[in-house]
């Protein structure tokens, strides 16, 4: 299933193992990074679209946060796409 998240930010990212961690006990592994807060995301997948959920998005709401929000989804949420989350 393909989404958009059309709120990336950074309170939305965590990096997981922390690289501030120290250097004695680390795992070894590389750092994650984990998206949270999925509360706006879309389904963007046309092989799995669901008309109940396909139009919660009203024309004219503004979704994401101002300060990352790309301009093509301040004037419409529902044209955002991967892109979109890219520019966030």
């Amino acid at each position: 299933v393909k989404l958009v998240h059309r709120d990336i930010k950074p309170s939305n990212l965590m990096v997981s193992p922390s690289p501030l961690a120290p250097t004695e006990g680390r795992t070894g592994r590389l750092p994650k990074v984990k998206i949270l807060d999925m509360g706006l995301a879309r389904v963007v997948d046309t092989d799995h679209a669901d008309p109940e959920t396909d139009d919660l998005t009203l024309p004219g709401v503004f979704v994401g946060t101002p300060d990352y929000v790309p301009p093509e989804q301040a004037e419409n949420p529902r044209a955002a796409d991967t892109r979109s989350d890219l520019y966030s």
